[in-house]
């Protein structure tokens, strides 16, 4: 498995949703340091 591109798909999902949701930062932050 490559971490680093499941990390990308990952934010990428993260990012559709925001923009499509409008979901704050501190969600993001949150999914991102999950992710980690």
């Amino acid at each position: 498995m490559d971490f680093s591109w499941t990390l990308m798909e990952l934010i990428y999902c993260d990012w559709e949703l925001i923009k499509t949701r409008r979901l704050d930062e501190r969600w993001f932050f949150e999914r991102f340091v999950i992710a980690l």
